[in-house]
């Protein structure tokens, strides 16, 4: 680590350990926005979003000339929250998140002034039980206790009480809060809770590895629940499905509620900046899969497949998307009603 001409402390994207979260971003916050320094918040280490953020991380630094350093923030709550204080720049959050910042909805005291730039890969929520626990189904879980809250990921809690809701187990389950994934994994492993809710997505790593590394079950939820859990949950989640032997001892298909995956950024990023990150990204899909499946999400098609977004695009990303004959009218108009409210 090294401190630069302005003050802006320098950590490789590979060894960052969460611990130096903190003092990075009060370094950032301290010096003024550069350009050519920038950092990029992200969850927890070894999760899916650490991964692909280190990746996009090392595409930019080497392809548009910005040196980027990556934060695990520790989830898209406080990664929006990072972007607003100013102490960050770039963003991997999803959907759920960015809707409420935007609109400056719990758990967000004040509206956020954050961009769009590409959408990515489905990221949900998965409730994984230890195998040994007798756990099939949700309606199992009255008497357990169970890791179903992040103070950073609010929509870990959300779904958790929904859920419960649903089932009629208010009160009836010891729900506790772990600050992030890696400590709710262990937590499992160690048989000190009988089921977890971790943040995933289609095809999770950390929840193949936590599932061979202790006898688990996916517990799924029915199609009837899912359909009233999606109507009871923020705006935007869909239902997708693992299909059988995703993880190790599942059987049948696991569908799962997800939101969108988003790269976002502060709006006081400068146009040629978020125009240099979104065209070396899309440009650099082989590096992006190379380094994590869902790389293959991160498409112009994906990011604009809907006109229905929630949060308006950077002046500089839809540069790029002008340029490739993608954004059309409906886009535009929905900007436009976007950053008038």
């Amino acid at each position: 680590m090294h401190r630069s001409k302005q003050g802006f402390i320098r950590v490789s994207l590979m060894t960052i350990p969460v611990i130096a979260a903190s003092l990075l971003l009060n370094a950032h916050a301290a010096s003024a926005r550069d350009d050519k320094a920038l950092t990029l918040g992200t969850s927890s280490v070894g999760s899916t979003y650490y991964t692909l953020s280190v990746a996009m991380g090392n595409i930019i630094t080497k392809g548009a000339g910005t040196n980027i350093s990556v934060v695990a923030v520790g989830g898209a709550d406080a990664t929006l929250r990072a972007i607003g204080d100013k102490k960050s720049d770039l963003g991997m959050v999803h959907t759920w998140a960015l809707y409420k910042a935007y609109a400056g909805a719990a758990p967000f005291k004040k509206k956020l002034n954050v961009r769009a730039l590409l959408t990515g890969q489905a990221t949900g929520n998965c409730l994984i039980a230890r195998a040994d626990r007798g756990i099939k189904s949700p309606a199992d879980l009255a008497g357990k206790t169970i890791v179903g809250e992040r103070p950073a990921l609010k929509s870990v809690d959300e779904y958790t009480h929904t859920l419960l809701d649903l089932y009629g187990l208010r009160g009836k389950v010891k729900v506790k809060a772990t600050a992030e994934t890696r400590e709710a994994m262990q937590a499992l492993r160690q048989g000190t809770v009988d089921a977890v809710v971790l943040p995933c997505g289609l095809r999770a790593p950390h929840i193949m590895e936590l599932m061979e590394s202790v006898a688990s079950v996916a517990v799924d939820i029915p199609d009837d629940k899912m359909k009233q859990l999606l109507a009871k949950t923020t705006p935007g989640a869909v239902a997708a499905t693992n299909p059988p032997n995703t993880y190790k001892g599942q059987a049948k298909p696991y569908t799962i509620p997800v939101y969108q995956t988003v790269l976002v950024a502060s709006a006081d990023l400068s146009d040629d900046a978020a125009y240099k990150i979104t065209k070396v990204i899309v440009e650099s899909q082989k590096a992006l899969v190379a380094a994590h499946p869902t790389g293959r999400a991160w498409t112009l098609a994906n990011t604009l497949r809907s006109t229905g977004f929630a949060v308006p695009f950077h002046p500089g990303a839809i540069k790029y998307f002008r340029e490739k004959g993608v954004w059309t009218d409906a886009h535009a108009e929905t900007q436009k009603r976007l950053v008038s409210k």
